[in-house]
């Protein structure tokens, strides 16, 4: 220790620069050092969401959330597969491990959501990708009003307008929209036409409308599908309508 301090006396200059150059390397770190008040500490995960309104959560689990486990098994860094099967909603988080890139992460995945989409039939629903975000990543809320106007016009701007704008800002992932009331089509079968046609064209005849509805362009055909998808992608369902 005398010795030390002999040094540190005879070589003071050194000993002071060495002495900033340190305080300067501590100062830089501190001002990169990543601090957040709510650290996010959820894992590295990559989410795979189907929206099917018109099934059960065990039909949902027997004809999507199992057919999607399967297909993801054996990627590389997986460390395990959590599905929850709900009212409509297929919900499946795949969990990798810590040190992987998540945007290598979800590149394995959508190379095997083509397998997934093959073993799950067409009518019922096309699993996807979920947004590269976390549960703490909501910054923002905020409504739309406006008077003299109905809660369907508020959220035809929103959805129309406003959400399409701001998700074109750097740094946005996803806009979620809920409220109002959503304005929607629906296309009404006349059974009396249809009565004159023989039976066995009934079906076709009504895919074949299906199939014109999914043909129409841009913010129709959106607003068609997006109340449940159901023209797109659910089993063919129809009212009949008597004394039109």
């Amino acid at each position: 220790m005398k010795r030390l301090i002999e040094l540190s006396h005879q070589y003071r200059i050194l000993v002071l620069l060495a002495t900033v150059f340190v305080a300067a390397i501590g100062f830089i770190s501190l001002r990169n050092l990543p601090i957040d008040a709510e650290p996010d500490i959820t894992p590295n995960q990559v989410l795979v969401l189907t929206r099917v309104p018109s099934l059960s959560p065990l039909e949902v689990e027997q004809l999507i959330s199992f057919p999607v486990e399967t297909a993801m098994r054996g990627l590389p860094g997986i460390t395990r597969i959590q599905s929850t099967s709900k009212y409509g909603l297929s919900y499946v988080a795949i969990y990798f491990k810590d040190g992987m890139d998540p945007y290598f992460c979800r590149a394995l995945i959508n190379e095997r959501l083509p397998q997934a989409k093959e073993s799950i039939p067409s009518q019922v629903g096309m699993p996807e990708m979920g947004p590269i975000s976390t549960g703490l990543g909501e910054i923002y809320q905020f409504k739309v009003t406006g008077s003299g106007r109905t809660p369907m016009e508020l959220r035809s701007i929103l959805d129309w307008d406003v959400a399409p704008k701001l998700r074109g800002v750097p740094g946005v992932v996803e806009v979620n929209t809920q409220g109002g009331d959503l304005k929607t089509y629906e296309v009404e079968v006349d059974s009396d036409k249809l009565s004159h046609t023989p039976p066995a064209r009934h079906r076709s005849a009504l895919e074949e409308q299906c199939e014109r509805r999914r043909r129409v362009p841009g913010a129709f055909r959106a607003a068609i599908s997006h109340p449940g998808r159901g023209i797109d992608r659910q089993p063919l369902r129809y009212r009949k309508h008597r004394g039109r």
